[in-house]
């Protein structure tokens, strides 16, 4: 059985690359003659550049190689490097290849107008291009079924290591937001809301871990709004941060203030409740598939940073319902898959190729 599996960098930390490395691992131990094709592997054969032209160039010129074996499985995001061909066009110069397409969150979705259309025809061509997509959420599998024509569908969930974590106490003046500093992210709304909220309790903060970029211009927009309104000691940019001052985060955290306008799951939500700190999210996209509205959190309109605000800062005022909140969390935690489970159902599938 010969195997090419195509990715970018699966030493990653996020939620997507964490789950990609697994899959590789497994597939590595069912099949031990599969080959990894990543940034470093054509880098160093093409002794190139880096950019995103550099790659389509790189993939173009290499298509028949990665084609050339049973099994072809790439990451959906990689759509971008394959602007210079057409892979339904190459595929069937390899019929007999099986093409399978690890799809996490449809990125179209995070552009606008003339953008967004251009984005979504090359994803779109790329998924239907696929012999079988493999989902790590519902909220994706639902998504996919109404926008694209996919043959086969596989859900392997998403999953998590299960430890017991110390649960927050709740009684810090912590607000948490956990992930990388950029537009999608929709900071800006969580900050207009801190800004309310911290009208009332002063002396609250919000942490912001998560990597960015000082010369990037929506970063700059968030600092110039921050310090524009005084809030420069309160909303703290903590930068990507290391594993013990995470943990130190979310089990000291009241309440995990998740501003986020488009996620294909939101990881960090599950990581807040494993510490039993509930979230505040916008009802949009993935949110609604996790964050249960006062049960295991709240759920506020899309983009309403206002009703945000005045909902969280009517929680902080209820310890009782807090304290409700923070046993959903720990309830939903619990409920989902561990990594043995994933493991488990992952080996299982692959097998299922001989």
């Amino acid at each position: 059985m010969k195997i090419n599996f195509l990715t970018t960098d699966i030493s990653m930390a996020s939620g997507g690359a964490i789950y990609d490395k697994n899959f590789y691992e497994i597939l590595k131990d069912v099949f031990p003659e599969t080959k990894l094709f990543n940034d470093n592997y054509f880098k160093e054969y093409y002794k190139r550049g880096s950019g995103l032209y550099d790659f389509n160039k790189y993939y173009k010129d290499s298509i028949d190689e990665l084609l050339d074996c049973d099994y072809f499985v790439i990451n959906s995001r990689l759509y971008t490097r394959m602007l210079l061909f057409n892979i339904k066009s190459k595929l069937r110069n390899h019929p007999n290849v099986k093409f399978l397409v690890i799809h996490h969150h449809s990125n179209f979705m995070n552009n606008d107008g003339l953008k967004r259309i251009i984005h979504r025809h090359f994803e779109k061509r790329v998924l239907e291009s696929s012999t079988e997509l493999i989902i790590p959420n519902e909220y994706v599998v639902d998504q996919v079924n109404a926008d694209f024509n996919i043959k086969k569908i596989t859900f392997l969930p998403s999953s998590f290591e299960k430890k017991q974590y110390q649960a927050s106490s709740l009684d810090s003046n912590i607000l948490l937001f956990v992930g990388n500093v950029e537009h999608r992210k929709g900071l800006i709304y969580g900050i207009k809301a801190f800004k309310e909220i911290h009208e009332k309790y002063n002396d609250l903060e919000y942490h912001i871990a998560g990597k960015y970029s000082e010369t990037d211009s929506y970063y700059q927009s968030l600092k110039q709004y921050v310090l524009e309104n005084g809030l420069d000691k309160n909303v703290i940019f903590e930068g990507r941060v290391s594993d013990e001052r995470l943990e130190w985060l979310y089990t000291n955290s009241k309440l995990f203030l998740f501003p986020s306008l488009l996620e294909g799951y939101g990881w960090v939500m599950v990581e807040a409740m494993g510490r039993g700190v509930p979230v505040v999210a916008f009802d949009n996209s993935a949110m609604p598939y996790t964050v249960k509205n006062r049960i295991n959190g709240l759920l506020i309109p899309n983009k309403n940073y206002k009703e945000m605000a005045q909902r969280t800062s009517d929680l902080l005022a209820d310890k009782d319902t807090l304290v409700n909140l923070q046993k959903g969390a720990l309830s939903t935690y619990e409920s989902v898959p561990s990594q043995d489970d994933l493991n488990r159902m992952t080996e299982e599938y692959i097998k299922t190729w001989r």
